[in-house]
Formats: C-alpha cells, sequence, structure tokens
C-alpha cells in the first residue's frame, strides 16, 4: 500500500470534511469559506475536554496529527481558498475548559460577525448568479447553503448564543420554507 492510501485510513474526519468540502472543489470563491482557529496552550489535566480540540494518543498530543494538520492548515487550504474567504483566529486556552464564552467574547463576536457577512456575500452571489433560473434551483442554492451552516454548528459544537447569529438561521429558514411553499 502506498503512502497516499494509508493516509486515506489515518486521516482525521476534520481533514476529510476540508478535502472534500474545499480542496476538491473547482469555484471556491463563490461557495466556500474556511475558519481556521489556533488554541494555545491547551491543559491535558482534563483530557476529556481537551480531547475535542486535539488528537490524544498515550495522554499526549498526537504528534503525528498535528504534524499532519499543520500541513492541511498551512499549505494545502491556503493554496486552494481564495485569501478574503479564509479566516484564521489565535486564542488562549482558560483553566480546565479551555474556551469561555465571556472571556473569549471577543473572538465569538467577531467570529459570528464575518460568518455573518461572508455567508450573505456568497449567498447573494449565487442568488445573483441564479437569478435568471427557475425558481427550485435558487431555493435549492439557498438550502444547501442553510443545511451547510445548521451542519458547520452542529459539529463544531458552538451555542448559538449570539442574537445575530440566531436572527441569520431563524430568517434564512423562514424564507426558505416560504419560497419552497409558492
Amino acid at each position: 500500500m502506498d503512502k497516499d492510501a494509508m493516509h486515506n485510513y489515518f486521516m482525521s474526519v476534520t481533514e476529510r470534511e476540508v478535502i472534500n468540502g474545499i480542496l476538491n472543489v473547482k469555484n471556491t470563491k463563490n461557495h466556500c469559506l474556511a475558519y481556521v482557529r489556533m488554541i494555545n496552550n491547551i491543559n491535558l489535566q482534563n483530557l476529556k475536554k481537551a480531547s475535542l480540540f486535539v488528537d490524544i494518543i498515550n495522554r499526549s498530543i498526537d504528534a503525528e496529527a498535528t504534524k499532519l494538520l499543520a500541513n492541511l492548515r498551512d499549505e494545502r487550504l491556503p493554496d486552494k481558498i481564495e485569501t478574503t474567504n479564509m479566516q484564521k483566529y489565535t486564542v488562549d486556552w482558560i483553566g480546565r475548559e479551555g474556551l469561555d464564552p465571556e472571556t473569549h467574547e471577543e473572538y465569538l463576536k467577531n467570529f459570528i460577525t464575518h460568518f455573518y457577512k461572508n455567508i450573505i456575500k456568497l449567498v447573494d452571489r449565487a442568488m445573483r448568479k441564479e437569478d435568471s433560473s427557475a425558481l427550485g434551483q435558487i431555493i435549492t442554492e439557498i438550502l444547501q447553503h442553510l443545511h451547510a451552516c445548521n451542519n458547520s454548528v452542529k459539529v463544531s459544537g458552538l451555542i448559538l448564543r449570539d442574537k445575530a447569529f440566531r436572527f441569520i438561521f431563524c430568517r434564512c429558514s423562514t424564507a426558505a420554507k416560504t419560497a419552497w411553499k409558492r
């Protein structure tokens, strides 16, 4: 078995999602956003919590997984995605839990604001592109973005605390349901 075939069996779920969702996409400018979060000083005393953010092997950070992630994050992803569609954040691990809504409030607000503006931009761009098509195709595009957002929120474990984010989610859901009934 060659190196690439072997890597296919050992890659993380996140890496597989990035490959299928960004690296294998022809036009990332109109369809993809990437958010990269670096977490400094992860506390390994609470392995259960730490393992939600990094790969752990033998009660330590998995060096091989870290190397593969760095290659994906620092080389393959930036080479493929438009610079304007990629946002990087660095946050510090706080206490045993790591990320705290109050301590990391500025990071969360920046993330939500950037995400909101850029999702709107992608949807607007898709709507302009599809304006001459049948209503069903427009709705399909809207629903694809809505489902991508919804799945991203579920996967990342992000709690919908910010009013703006909840507003967008509700607005998109209502608009899609209303348009679908026509």
